[in-house]
């Protein structure tokens, strides 16, 4: 029998945000799984979050996570070959970030 959890959380997956840790400089990434839910992975476990209703995620995601450089990669042009280009690129500005 299926995870009923996944399954809900599949269906209102909505993009993933990738962004470069401003105190790390680390790349990071942060799932919204509905149009007021955010999940990241935090150690060993998924931290969700709500958002306020008429909350801009992007600044949410940079105030909460402390994330620059956030690129947005909507569910429907999530793609590997994608998301690898857009994380190599981030991590290429983070480690230009860190010489700084």
């Amino acid at each position: 029998m299926a995870n009923k959890g996944a399954k809900t959380w599949r269906e209102n997956f909505v993009g993933t945000f990738y962004g470069i840790n401003s105190k790390t400089f680390e790349v990071e990434g942060v799932a919204q799984i509905s149009s007021r839910k955010l999940s990241k992975w935090c150690g060993d476990q998924y931290v969700t979050c709500e958002m306020p209703a008429d909350a801009d995620v992007r600044s949410q995601i940079e105030r909460i996570y402390s994330l620059i450089y956030v690129v947005e990669v909507p569910a429907e042009k999530d793609s590997i070959a994608h998301t690898v280009a857009i994380l190599e690129a981030l991590r290429r500005k983070a480690s230009g970030l860190k010489k700084v």
